[in-house]
């Protein structure tokens, strides 16, 4: 499984989580435990896997966001 790093405001820990949509469709988001006052516990991701997210683009997303 491709390994996140940390929240850049925070510093919690980050994972892909994988959900399902109430139509059945199957959906991923990065998530975190954001600690209180952190900007991103607010963030609502877009990443359906109908439109090629994988683990693989969340996880080079997430890690090269600053570059």
């Amino acid at each position: 499984m491709p390994k996140l790093e940390r929240c850049p405001f925070c510093g919690c820990s980050m994972w892909i989580r994988k959900f399902i949509y109430p139509n059945g469709d199957e959906g991923l988001e990065p998530c975190g435990i954001h600690h209180s006052g952190c900007i991103m516990d607010a963030v609502i991701w877009n990443t359906d896997p109908n439109d090629g997210w994988t683990e693989d683009k969340i996880t080079e997303a997430w890690n090269c966001r600053w570059e």
